[in-house]
């Protein structure tokens, strides 16, 4: 009854668990383990534990690591929110009431009519240790990422975002180059500095090569430990610039935006046309050869039995 897991005199894990001839899973995905009625039992601190009361395991991790071990199949989405959200529950906290001693500590409910306080017993309190506050006042790392992920921009020629002051002059943060350098630009550069870079796309570049935010250029990493690099995302509404990005995805070493939009020696004037002549774009040219198909020998009865079917497809 002392131990850690026992709530009002009751198991928290909610066992002994009930009889059951086979594993099942229930509707809402959690398995329920097969335990026999086998009259087999054992003694321990004075009590009779069977069946009901032994914890789900897996007997080779188990006598591997000498560690109560489960491992479990998560099928279902609230099992993926139930492992990722301890990550923004933030620091430990304390749940505890507070009250004034008068001869000895009241509980924390009305013993006359039994009903329950819950704000004297559920009165949520934040709680900082003093290893935690050192940590966090040093400003050390409370997670990491692994590995590191690259955000990598898109834009147009001549689009790109820079920073200035509001009390800048305008011709002269326009005329300085070092500001006009950004990671797709200076990719291109690298491609036509270095043979060796062309292998790469733009989205694999952080894994051979690193950003040096000082100097806005890229340099060949020295270890095999790269980055994973990821292109912004880009809305299909943008036009051409959401083209641009899918280009990127797929060239290989391209040294500016017109070779971009070259393909089999023909340089195209904009990047959807590009993207159609890689084939990266789907287009309706299959549904207009199975009309025209239908047309050389299908019957009027069957051209029109269901043309809002075909319109529906064709959309």
């Amino acid at each position: 009854m002392n131990c850690p897991w026992m709530k009002k005199n009751k198991c928290s894990k909610r066992f002994p668990k009930p009889y059951q001839d086979e594993t099942l899973v229930n509707e809402n995905g959690f398995a329920m383990y097969r335990r026999r009625n086998n009259d087999l039992f054992v003694h321990k601190g004075g009590k009779r534990l069977d069946n009901s009361w032994i914890v789900p395991y897996i007997l080779s991790l188990l006598k591997r690591y000498q560690a109560h071990i489960n491992v479990e199949w998560c099928n279902k989405s609230i099992f993926v929110k139930y492992l990722f959200k301890y990550v923004t529950k933030g620091p430990d906290c304390s749940k505890v009431y507070l009250q004034r001693v008068r001869d000895g500590v009241d509980p924390p409910y009305d013993q006359e009519t039994q009903t329950i306080n819950e704000v004297k017993e559920y009165l949520d309190c934040r709680y900082i240790c003093e290893q935690d506050a050192c940590w966090r006042v040093f400003g050390y790392d409370i997670h990491r990422h692994y590995p590191s992920v690259e955000r990598l921009p898109v834009h147009l020629p001549n689009e790109n975002f820079i920073t200035y002051r509001a009390k800048a002059n305008m011709s002269h943060v326009l005329s300085q180059e070092f500001l006009r350098r950004t990671m797709l630009t200076q990719w291109f550069v690298a491609n036509q500095t270095h043979s060796q870079s062309r292998e790469l796309t733009y989205c694999d570049f952080p894994s051979k090569w690193r950003w040096e935010e000082t100097s806005r250029t890229w340099q060949q990493r020295c270890q095999n430990i790269g980055k994973i690099g990821r292109i912004r995302y880009v809305h299909p509404s943008a036009g051409e610039r959401y083209f641009l990005r899918m280009l990127l995805l797929v060239v290989r070493g391209a040294t500016g935006y017109e070779d971009l939009r070259s393909f089999q020696g023909i340089c195209h004037p904009t990047f959807r046309s590009a993207c159609r002549a890689r084939g990266l774009l789907g287009d309706d040219q299959e549904w207009y050869g199975a009309f025209d198909e239908a047309a050389a020998w299908a019957t009027s009865r069957q051209t029109t039995k269901k043309p809002f079917c075909y319109h529906a497809s064709l959309l």
